[in-house]
């Protein structure tokens, strides 16, 4: 059998484990609108398992023996796919086995093992200035063609979005939840995510955001409309 072979026999045993565990059979499951349906664990497993394949693709060659093995994007992927599988599966915070110490000590112990064997980190690249106003140019010429309202809102929150995660040097998953209690305008802006009130005067929870109207640039504080 095939690489393609195993893959497909691989897909329908975890189909058919999934429905067990979720009381999915043939379309229907038990009294709950949560089990999902048969067509809607196809579609997941069909999605995870093409993006499983392509991170177990990711491969490093070590300088020391010519060996290829898999890369540390790789691991890190799979575990997360895992993590996200389980995670729907019922398993949730410290019941998840792909959070489990095991798995974060060998994450951590095949990073060493890699720079031990002369693999080097190969860094983000950067996002310069040049690219974020030709992203914000590109944004800003959506938002004048656009005439769908739900359309012309998400276009806005991108705006904001990515004006935010520059001026604050934030990534992504740490701005998700942001609201416009945590943000302060005026002279000096800031903001201040995930903390209360009562902690806004410590230095550490201050994050200072660009001041409306001092620069060619639009800002986030103009952008989310905060001023």
């Amino acid at each position: 059998m095939g690489l393609t072979g195993c893959r497909r026999e691989f897909q329908a045993r975890c189909q058919a484990h999934v429905r067990s565990v979720r009381g999915i059979q043939g379309g229907r499951g038990g009294d709950t609108g949560s089990v999902w349906s048969a067509a809607e664990t196809d579609a997941l497993y069909a999605r995870a398992l093409t993006e499983f394949g392509e991170m177990a693709e990711r491969k490093e060659v070590l300088p020391s023996t010519g060996k290829t093995v898999a890369s540390a994007s790789a691991v890190k992927g799979v575990v997360k796919d895992l993590t996200k599988t389980y995670t729907l599966l019922g398993y949730a915070g410290h019941e998840n086995p792909a959070k489990s110490e095991a798995v974060k000590s060998f994450r951590d112990g095949y990073e060493r093992y890699l720079h031990d064997e002369g693999v080097k980190v190969q860094r983000a690249k950067v996002f310069t200035e040049a690219k974020l106003d030709a992203l914000l140019a590109f944004l800003a010429d959506r938002l004048k063609q656009e005439m769908d309202a739900l359309e012309l809102c998400t276009l806005l929150m991108d705006q904001a979005a990515v004006l935010y995660l520059w001026e604050s040097l934030a990534r992504g998953k740490e701005c998700g939840a942001l609201s416009a209690r945590e943000i302060e305008g005026g002279a000096a802006p800031a903001a201040y995510p995930g903390w209360s009130k009562t902690v806004r005067q410590e230095p550490s929870a201050r994050i200072p955001l660009a001041q409306a109207g001092m620069g060619v640039r639009l800002t986030f504080i103009e952008a989310a409309a905060l001023r």
